[in-house]
């Protein structure tokens, strides 16, 4: 392990002294700043858009850095041929590669902890003029919300470097940006596919028993479902399945509507984080260990 942190270290290096993410940066927290604004356009509520726009911004800028800093990862090595040195050492491609995704994933974080600093003085300072008696909660509920969003980085960088191993900067770009909309969309995707099935006799049932059994349902010819059907069923149902759901990280409706809205309503719009950390270790470790098969084949010559 002390050539993976050694590769991190370097990679941490290298990411801090990109110009282009200071100039996010400070686009960021100038963002973030503008809640100061915006809260005197509204009658009341003044902590609610400042947190909704302070956690906005977090979770958007950071999924940008981890957009701009990860499809390059691989990419700048072999563009500036020190691929072929590190290679030739004794050090293993997989050790590379997850040097490269800790150090980014550092450098993401420390970009993620000076935004969320600014907000949590801001959101302090309001609060001396407001006096809400929520505060703490609300405290509480936006680091929830923060955390939750790192852990949704670093499935995000995993996929960047999963993408930057074998193709280029652009379609890595593109591609990356694909599974953060599919995994915004999951839920809906989901609900879609059992749409599928629910509209057909007896499908309300089905729509909830998974997969397999919505394939076998809409095969059978008495249910008179088209080909048509079968695919857009299978394709919905395949893409939720295999793209992340990025709403298991989304803690940011909680945090802003937890002292307003109905009981029942706050049940259903809570995220769990030990379910998010079940669900994004295992998926995370698997986009990895694909990217270091496929890395691991890839020849440099």
């Amino acid at each position: 392990m002390d050539k993976v942190f050694a590769i991190a270290q370097n990679t941490f290096k290298e990411a801090i002294r990109n110009r282009v993410m200071y100039v996010i940066l400070v686009f960021a927290i100038l963002f973030i700043l503008t809640g100061v604004v915006v809260k005197d356009l509204t009658i009341a509520a003044h902590g609610l858009v400042i947190r909704a726009i302070g956690l906005w911004a977090i979770n958007v800028f950071g999924l940008i850095l981890a957009l701009l800093l990860g499809i390059g990862l691989v990419y700048t090595e072999l563009d500036k041929k020190t691929i072929y040195t590190i290679v030739s050492k004794p050090i293993d491609r997989w050790q590379f590669l997850l040097g490269k995704y800790l150090g980014l994933l550092l450098t993401l974080y420390l970009i993620v902890v000076v935004m969320s600093a600014v907000f949590l003085v801001e959101i302090h300072l309001l609060n001396r003029q407001i006096q809400d008696p929520h505060f703490g909660l609300a405290m509480l509920m936006s680091l929830k919300a923060i955390f939750l969003g790192c852990v949704e980085l670093a499935v995000v960088v995993a996929f960047a470097l999963l993408f930057s191993s074998f193709s280029s900067p652009v379609l890595s770009g593109f591609m990356t940006l694909m599974v953060i909309v599919a995994g915004r969309l999951n839920e809906d995707i989901e609900r879609f596919a059992q749409k599928i099935i629910a509209g057909f006799e007896g499908g309300g049932e089905v729509a909830k028993q998974g997969f397999l059994a919505g394939m076998a349902f809409l095969r059978d010819p008495a249910t008179g479902a088209t080909i048509f059907d079968q695919i857009k069923f299978l394709f919905a149902k395949g893409t939720a399945l295999v793209f992340p759901n990025f709403e298991l990280f989304n803690a940011r409706t909680l945090a802003l509507h937890f002292d307003t809205v109905d009981v029942n309503i706050l049940k259903m719009i809570t995220v769990s984080t030990s379910d998010a950390l079940i669900y994004a270790v295992p998926y995370t470790a698997s986009v990895l260990l694909l990217a270091m098969f496929l890395f691991g084949r890839r020849n440099f010559r």
